[in-house]
């Protein structure tokens, strides 16, 4: 009786796990391959777990849960709305601010505070907005490539080059150029000029302190980044809101959290099972360095194809390019998903737009290098 018992749920949940989140399953049967064929480069690769970066995903998850229980995002959404007229100027508006954030704060981070704020925006108006979260996250990826901090792969890249500051930003640029000509030229395609049409307005229990603490320990976190303090203002705010909003920790997604934990021991063990070689032209290593990121993702990319080719600019050109295409191509595009809530809907219709994004800007960067 007891193991037909463990039986049913052991189907109930695999059943559940596999409708619910394929990604996750699937990252789950990459793990245990690896395990069986290399339990070496699995092990180098615990060994070596961005810990930090998985603290700093986390803690922004608690945080901008808070802001958005808040409801106070629904008032600036308004002010929003009040001096903008149609779906494209809020598209354009949307996705450069998405961009700019992205180039300082980080694609991650910027995701954390833009795709909350365009839930807002959809509560407060009839107009469909779920494209606007693909074009965010197609955005943020754009946008960071800009500077050495915008995203983990510029950092890694950044430190091999040793390089400065501007001279990085500088080489990056005809790249960056070419992706936001395309971003809004694919905007103006996508988006019409339909009139916003505005829902009755809903009165929200607004709880300014929640939104005003929850701001200052965000802009406090993102300071902390800067200082390696990650672990002190996780725990500080775990603790806060135990006390202050206790409700965020039920909202976390925990799916997203394995779901990332699977894809840094899984890509992480990539690049141990490829040898260090140097070869390819320039030409080659942008477009190997591009493909590759559709396969593992374009952080473990980086690493992959630092150890393959000297060319270190066009690999940074190749991930960054890279990032948007599939899904899986960018954490980024994984979290502007998952925040959004819809899954299943929203995974179809972001590849309808970021596939041929990815292909066109390939095509028209390659013509520069």
């Amino acid at each position: 009786m007891f193991f037909t018992q463990n039986n049913i749920l052991y189907k109930m949940s695999s059943t559940l796990l596999i409708k619910r989140e394929p990604l996750l399953l699937a990252l789950i049967i990459f793990f245990t391959l690896l395990l069986l064929v290399s339990p070496g480069s699995i092990y180098l690769s615990v060994t070596s777990f961005p810990l930090k970066t998985m603290v700093a995903i986390i803690t922004m998850m608690i945080i901008t849960n808070s802001i958005e229980e808040s409801k106070y995002l629904s008032r600036f959404s308004r002010k929003i709305l009040a001096r903008i007229s149609d779906e494209r100027k809020l598209a354009v508006f949307v996705v450069l601010f998405s961009a700019f954030l992205a180039s300082f704060l980080t694609n991650d981070i910027a995701l954390f505070v833009m795709i909350p704020l365009t839930i807002e925006l959809q509560r407060s108006i009839k107009n469909d907005v779920e494209k606007l979260v693909i074009f965010e996250a197609i955005a943020v990826n754009v946008g960071s490539a800009l500077t050495p901090i915008g995203n983990p792969q510029n950092l890694y890249l950044w430190s091999r080059e040793k390089i400065s500051f501007f001279q990085f930003m500088g080489q990056m640029l005809i790249p960056v150029v070419i992706s936001f000509a395309v971003l809004i030229a694919f905007i103006i395609a996508s988006f019409p000029r339909n009139k916003i049409e505005l829902k009755e307005k809903e009165e929200f229990a607004e709880r300014t302190v929640l939104f005003w603490i929850s701001l200052f320990v965000l802009v406090s976190f993102i300071i902390s980044l800067q200082f390696s303090l990650e672990y002190l203002a996780f725990l500080s705010v775990i603790i806060l809101y135990i006390f202050i909003n206790r409700s965020t920790f039920k909202k976390l997604d925990f799916a997203l959290i394995f779901i990332f934990f699977f894809i840094f021991v899984d890509f992480g063990a990539v690049p141990n099972l490829i040898p260090t070689v140097s070869a390819g032209s320039p030409r080659l290593t942008f477009v190997v360095s591009a493909l590759l990121s559709q396969g593992i993702s374009n952080v473990p990319a980086s690493v992959v194809m630092a150890n393959l080719s000297p060319n270190l600019k066009e690999i940074a050109w190749g991930v960054n390019v890279g990032g948007n295409g599939l899904l899986i191509a960018s954490l980024a595009n994984l979290i502007a998903v998952r925040l959004y809530g819809k899954k299943r809907k929203i995974m179809v219709d972001f590849h309808k737009y970021s596939i041929p994004f990815f292909l066109l800007t390939l095509l028209v960067v390659l013509f520069f290098i």
